[in-house]
């Protein structure tokens, strides 16, 4: 699976923004599902799902303090890049 992230470390914190459709981020629940699927491809750490609201802007669900920091940093500054996550082998 190929997904489009920005892994950061912010205050000490490690953190990884995935993108994902609006549709993924519609129930919270569902939000939170997803959020847990993609922590192991990034050490566990931390994972805020953004999609874009009608309007084209980021809209960011995760841990508050991960998304307000968010929230206040332009978009385009974070540095996104294509991953290629694959399942670990056990």
């Amino acid at each position: 699976m190929t997904v489009t992230a920005a892994y950061i470390r912010e205050q000490g914190v490690r953190v990884a923004v995935v993108q994902v459709k609006r549709s993924a981020v519609a129930t919270k629940a569902r939000a939170v599902e997803i959020a847990a699927e993609f922590s192991p491809y990034f050490n566990d750490d931390p994972v805020v799902l953004v999609s874009e609201d009608g309007r084209g802007r980021p809209e960011y669900v995760g841990r508050r303090d991960l998304v307000r920091f968010l929230a206040s940093r332009p978009f385009g500054s974070l540095p996104w890049r294509r991953w290629s996550l694959r399942r670990k082998e056990q």
